[in-house]
């Protein structure tokens, strides 16, 4: 059948593979292996970098099970 010619092309027909820059400030450059795109990715900034302390508790309810 066909492509309808209104039909978006732009998806792209592979799951991206990032390489991302190390982390030098809010946002980190990516760029895909595969199909060179390039994204901003956000940066996280971790409590103790803060100035914030946090019990054990508070710690581990971060954690991803």
């Amino acid at each position: 059948m066909p492509k309808s010619q209104d039909q978006d092309t732009s998806t792209p027909k592979h799951i991206h593979h990032w390489m991302i820059e190390p982390a030098s400030g809010p946002v980190s450059k990516g760029k895909c292996k595969l199909c060179k795109e390039v994204k901003d990715f956000e940066n996280s900034v971790w409590p103790e970098t803060q100035g914030i302390s946090l019990s054990k508790e508070q710690w581990n309810s971060f954690k991803i099970n």
